[in-house]
């Protein structure tokens, strides 16, 4: 079974409502590293957050820790794709999304990537599906042919020579919002791969994240000032 289509699962739902959740977050990553989502080092730390997120979650909300109306979804790499899908699959719970080098279109991603051409391609071919046989479910699970549910502003931030998760992806999803409307500020970084390995990079990227979480939740930030040696482009 993919592990996309298990995680997405009626099953998983369900269980996930219920009140033992540990054993089955554990069962999922496992899964998931066995299929070379991602490395084993890296197992503990996202069931970690996995956990985090189901306590944090709605029990934050329903004991008045935190709004409703000021809850953000952001990630990056896969973590990118999830504040995607976050905000096409369940608009309802978020005020804003920040995505840096997240797949918006797993069709064209796993294409990119060289299907089950390469190690890494087979992997992924595994892990999530074949975009030559599962396009119907890739279509259904991909950001992008949903992107007119997306209905909060965004944040973008991609390297512009990323051999993981291509510039076209978050090209894509950029140009489905801008032709609806919809707000979304995007920056491509010059000689950034995938994620932002530059220290001037990041410190620009999350000053941007931090003015753009300051104006769409109505908070404060520290003024953005010039930041030497970035190679970010407002698109």
């Amino acid at each position: 079974m993919k592990i996309l289509d298990f995680l997405c699962s009626d099953a998983v739902t369900a269980e996930l409502k219920a009140s033992s959740k540990k054993e089955l977050i554990e069962e999922m990553v496992t899964m998931m590293v066995e299929a070379g989502a991602f490395e084993k080092k890296h197992k503990a730390k996202i069931i970690d957050v996995l956990m985090a997120r189901e306590a944090l979650g709605p029990t934050a909300i329903g004991q008045g820790i935190a709004a409703p109306d000021r809850v953000v979804i952001m990630g990056g790499s896969y973590g990118g794709y999830a504040a995607l899908a976050g905000l096409a699959f369940t608009p309802q719970l978020y005020t804003a999304g920040i995505d840096l080098c997240g797949p918006s279109n797993l069709l064209t991603f796993l294409r990119n990537i060289g299907g089950s051409l390469t190690p890494q391609g087979a992997r992924w071919v595994d892990a999530v599906g074949n975009y030559q046989t599962d396009e119907e479910f890739l279509r259904a699970h991909s950001p992008l042919f949903h992107a007119e549910q997306i209905r909060v502003p965004l944040l973008i931030g991609q390297g512009v020579n990323d051999p993981r998760v291509p510039q076209s992806e978050s090209d894509q999803i950029v140009q489905a919002l801008r032709q609806t409307g919809k707000p979304v500020q995007y920056f491509t970084y010059a000689g950034e791969g995938h994620m932002l390995s530059h220290k001037e990079n990041r410190l620009h990227f999350f000053a941007q994240a931090e003015a753009f979480l300051a104006k769409y939740l109505n908070g404060r930030c520290e003024p953005v000032t010039p930041i030497t040696g970035h190679t970010a482009t407002e698109q």
